[in-house]
């Protein structure tokens, strides 16, 4: 009877740390959160399980007539369940570390690729629920065993376990060491317990260890709880350490001044009765001057308790310096731009964890353009990648004066009066930190942050860390920059050559404009492209060439009728039409919906312009909002104008 009581209590203990922990991961909204506040309540179904059977042995003592004797051992054989649960755990575990704390490259890659988790879990866990369900005398064999079940959990548990170490030792932050350390060693030691506790004896036919010792069926679970909690106290695992050193600090301090109050009013009341016997203002004057005590002390006190809470569970919490020296490192051992995109956007999500990032890099004539972009901001019409900031901005004007981070929160006054409503956008987009990137005094771009992960409010050794950070950045990014356009205009330069040269030495139309359709969709970077013919009379536009377009779609714009409302007004104003949205552009909707089946997005045309006039249309298309810069528009001109020459040599010599 003494051992049950201590089973029951123990298991009441890990019902009731399952509760803490969810209760503080239940003020989450994100994807992290929710898949560990799903692994809490998996966790939470094998104490549930064994209190049931626990209560039941009473009541069915109690109670036989109504519950039955046997409740207890109809409540014992649905352990199945049990196993059902760890399933459903090893698959949530895997899942939270494939994105946390940072996304998987798997994930990014094929994102169906977890179904090969889900599927085969949650079938297995229906079996093992069906095994609790079906007699077993009644249905196939294969219900009545949960070996399955076990070496899958096992197997899932060892993948995750793995995805930890490979992110350990191949992320240098200290910070992520710190939280995965704590991860590794409870998610490690709880599955060698539980499978010394449960599965070796199983299979060996001996009696699980939790039967014979009270604790040891709980240990597995404590222990994984524990890691959990100690990650999200000790070092801000999902931001709330802040939350929870408050609470401690709080909690403390009204517990000591209440104790100091009764202490020292008990005190000064008995002194003043020895000292002044029955004098009628003696109560008053120990409650004045106590509470005058407690005035004086309670800051003192507070920022003692906060020092003491700050050594005893942040005493290890990562600096920023040595993160900083390793990103220094990493930076001059790569030169391309889109690599060092990547390395300072996973640096900045390693330490701050936001739910959206981007950055914005100058361009030589072209003001700024985002070139990563990252979370919620994705997809946000100012923020996504390939969106443009001209150079009189007003976001570009004050970061351009301004040396340090912004802090959306904290601009309320400072910002000009005219510039509000633009900030206030920016806020309400999910922009809380804005960190610019100057070299020899010019703004060379600047990278954004929406808000973490917990909504935590960055501090002030943030915003120190993200200023040290855009000014280790700025050089290697602009360098990198540097370097891709000359590569780029050596390509560039490659290339024209090559069309000069086949527009010299050839008079087959189809074989030049195939050339400059190849070096238009390798050179700009585009998904199609096509030139159209203006017919001598120049009422119409005959599509000559194609690249990447759809048989359909072909057939739609084989011929354009000229007009001042539709495609063709690039030939009728003799300029460029520049659609970084079709979505955007209501002179393109009435084709929208052979756009939208064709699947681009921004889109470039540019007039053929020859020694007689124009010529065609030279169409390029991107499956992305894309802007030209100057000197793509200065290219794809270039290029127009020999497939200009291409079509006039080729009629002069028909």
């Amino acid at each position: 009877m003494t051992t049950t009581l201590i089973d029951g209590l123990l298991w009441a203990a890990t019902l009731g740390v399952s509760i803490v922990l969810a209760r503080q991961v239940m003020r989450r909204r994100d994807l992290p959160a929710r898949l560990l506040l799903g692994m809490i309540v998996s966790l939470s179904v094998t104490p549930i399980h064994a209190l049931l059977w626990l209560l039941s042995i009473p009541f069915s003592h109690l109670l036989p007539a109504i519950v039955g004797v046997d409740l207890p051992s109809r409540i014992r054989t649905l352990w199945p369940i049990d196993i059902a649960a760890i399933v459903v755990l090893s698959c949530l575990t895997l899942h939270l570390f494939l994105v946390f704390p940072t996304q998987s490259r798997l994930l990014r890659k094929w994102g169906w690729s977890l179904f090969l988790i889900y599927v085969p879990g949650i079938l297995l866990a229906l079996l093992a629920v069906a095994h609790a369900l079906v007699p077993p005398a009644a249905g196939p064999s294969f219900l009545h065993t949960a070996w399955p079940q076990v070496f899958f959990a096992a197997g899932i548990t060892a993948l995750a376990i793995v995805r930890l170490l490979i992110i350990y030792f191949a992320r240098a932050t200290p910070r992520v060491q710190q939280q995965l350390t704590w991860l590794l060693w409870g998610l490690g030691l709880s599955s060698g317990i539980a499978l010394g506790v449960y599965v070796v004896p199983a299979a060996a036919g001996w009696r699980p260890l939790s039967d014979v010792v009270p604790g040891f069926g709980q240990l597995p679970i404590l222990i994984l709880l524990s890691a959990l909690g100690v990650s999200m106290q000790r070092y801000q695992m999902f931001d709330i350490g802040t939350l929870v050193s408050r609470s401690l600090v709080y909690s403390t301090l009204v517990v000591l001044l209440t104790l100091l109050y009764l202490a020292m009013g008990s005190f000064l009341g008995y002194l003043f009765d020895l000292l002044l016997g029955d004098w009628p203002t003696s109560p008053y004057t120990a409650t004045i001057l106590t509470a005058l005590v407690i005035t004086l002390v309670a800051l003192p006190l507070r920022d003692g308790i906060q020092h003491l809470v700050d050594r005893l569970f942040f005493r290890q919490r990562a600096s920023h310096r040595p993160a900083l020296q390793e990103f220094s490192r990493l930076l001059t051992a790569r030169l391309e731009l889109p690599n060092l995109l990547d390395l300072v956007a996973s640096q900045v999500e390693e330490m701050f964890y936001p739910l959206s990032l981007f950055i914005v890099l100058g361009r030589e004539k072209d003001g700024y353009r985002v070139s990563l972009s990252r979370g919620r901001l994705a997809s946000h019409r100012r923020w996504r990648a390939g969106a443009h900031f001209a150079a009189g901005d007003p976001i570009v004007t004050l970061l351009t004066s301004w040396r340090r981070p912004l802090y959306l929160a904290r601009l309320e006054y400072e910002v000009p009066v005219d510039a509000c409503e633009i900030w206030e956008e920016a806020e309400a987009a999910g922009v809380r930190v804005l960190v610019p990137m100057h070299i020899h005094g010019k703004l060379a771009g600047w990278f954004g942050l929406g808000p973490k992960l917990a909504e935590a409010a960055y501090t002030a050794s943030d915003l120190t860390f993200l200023r040290a950070l855009a000014d280790q950045s700025s050089v290697a990014l602009e360098n990198a920059r540097l370097y891709g356009e000359m590569q780029q205009r050596v390509t560039e330069l490659a290339m024209l050559a090559t069309v000069s040269s086949t527009i010299s030495s050839s008079l087959d139309l189809e074989h030049v404009l195939h050339t400059i359709v190849e070096s238009v969709v390798k050179v700009v970077d585009c998904d199609k492209a096509a030139i159209f013919e203006l017919s001598e009379d120049g009422e119409y536009l005959t599509l000559r060439l194609a690249k990447g377009l759809s048989a359909a779609y072909v057939e739609h714009a084989r011929t354009l009728k000229v007009g001042a409302s539709n495609r063709t007004l690039a030939v009728t104003t003799q300029k460029p039409l520049i659609v970084p949205n079709v979505l955007e552009e209501p002179r393109l909707a009435p084709v929208l919906d052979f756009i939208n089946i064709e699947g681009f997005c921004g889109v470039v045309d540019v007039p053929l312009v020859g020694r007689a006039g124009i010529r065609g249309v030279l169409s390029v298309y991107f499956d992305r909002v894309h802007r030209p810069s100057a000197s793509e528009l200065e290219l794809l001109t270039t290029l127009a104008n020999q497939a200009a020459v291409a079509i006039e040599n080729a009629r002069l010599y028909a």
